[in-house]
């Protein structure tokens, strides 16, 4: 399942977002930050299993930034993620957020493990279906997935849904 995700760095607005969900957060919590266009290209080339499209090939002031990441394997129907920025301000300057428009849950916890590395403690989003996650250190991409997957699967039991991830 594709869906929209974005990748913050945990701040005051982060922390209202586990509260709205009654998401449980340390209460001392390092304060991360967001990659700059130069990090999240370097973030996105160390996917080892993918490969990705930049449009335009570098990123340019003023004009939106689009990302196509796509298996290796399955280039059409593998895992992917399409990532939107918008119109950047500053080519070497933190980005306000990393936001995939349509992505699978395993590549968006991969990039934001990898973030993660970078830049510290972020906040993957997965709206309503997948949840807010912290990315701390303490999970793997792995375990974030499964997180994300028991969130939905609690939220789709609210409607008497089964969740098929």
């Amino acid at each position: 399942m594709s869906v929209p995700f974005h990748i913050t760095p945990i701040d005051a607005e982060a922390k209202d977002r586990f509260k709205q969900v009654k998401s449980k957060i340390p209460l001392k919590l390092p304060v991360g930050r967001a990659p700059t266009p130069v990090e999240l290209r370097k973030v996105i080339d160390s996917l080892k299993d993918f490969v990705a499209e930049y449009i335009p090939a570098k990123p340019k002031l003023r004009e939106h930034w689009y990302i196509d990441v796509r298996s290796r394997k399955k280039p059409k129907s593998g895992p992917g993620a399409f990532i939107v920025l918008l119109p950047l301000k500053s080519t070497t300057k933190l980005l306000p957020s990393v936001h995939i428009e349509s992505g699978h849950p395993e590549v968006a916890a991969l990039i934001a493990v990898e973030i993660f590395r970078l830049c510290g403690p972020q906040l993957l989003d997965g709206e309503d279906i997948f949840g807010p996650h912290l990315v701390d250190g303490n999970r793997s991409a792995i375990e974030l997935v499964e997180a994300m997957e028991a969130h939905a699967s609690d939220e789709f039991a609210e409607y008497n849904e089964e969740f098929d991830g």
